[in-house]
């Protein structure tokens, strides 16, 4: 059964006047099991929502323990654990972003953000029922901070959002932890159990 662990991270953005020059979307190479892209998040969605004003992309990468990437200082993922990064951009016209989050269903920990080319930014972790950064505002056409959390657990897609005062825009698919990956010991005990089944199936056939 999964235990939903509730965290939560607020991080404020300090703002430059120059946009973010690195992506995300750079260090896709190095994601766990192909575990990386973009998705699309749109306030306009008839008839729930009928304001057109946030939207933009929203980078994600998990990468596998021990493969997050050393150049992105400021974040040091938990030991032994998946790490699970968002990078957040409205559009040139869009409204600036306040809020981003991402559902939780299973274990997650040491929320924070990593700076590397980014713009610099601190975190605070208090309980809630979703990984939630809250910012002084993204501005249209520029990047935040990377955003990450680890956990034990491979990645699955759940929901997302992102939040502008009174405006919402879902995500429908982003990378949150799910399954459990055995470790190689495990993994080695039940390839054998399964070699001796089939064995044992044959000198009774």
């Amino acid at each position: 059964m999964k235990i939903a662990i509730k965290v939560s991270v607020v991080v404020c953005l300090f703002m430059l006047s120059t946009c973010v020059s690195a992506s995300l979307i750079d260090y896709a190479g190095s994601a766990y099991d192909g575990w990386a892209g973009t998705v699309s998040f749109d306030s306009y969605n008839p008839p729930f929502s009928t304001i057109p004003g946030l939207h933009g992309t929203v980078e994600y990468v998990v990468f596998a323990p021990g493969d997050f990437p050393t150049d992105c200082v400021g974040y040091t993922p938990t030991p032994g654990e998946f790490v699970y990064t968002y990078q957040i951009t409205p559009d040139a016209d869009s409204y600036v972003v306040s809020g981003f989050e991402v559902e939780i269903q299973n274990s997650a920990d040491n929320p924070g953000s990593f700076t590397g080319d980014y713009v610099s930014g601190t975190g605070l972790n208090t309980p809630a029922s979703l990984a939630n950064w809250s910012f002084a505002g993204v501005p249209s056409g520029t990047s935040s901070v990377g955003l990450a959390f680890s956990s034990p657990y491979a990645p699955i897609n759940l929901y997302g959002s992102c939040i502008d005062s009174g405006v919402t825009a879902d995500i429908d698919d982003i990378p949150s932890p799910g399954e459990n990956v055995p470790e190689p010991s495990t993994l080695v005990l039940l390839v054998l159990g399964a070699n001796s089944l089939i064995l044992a199936r044959r000198r009774h056939a």
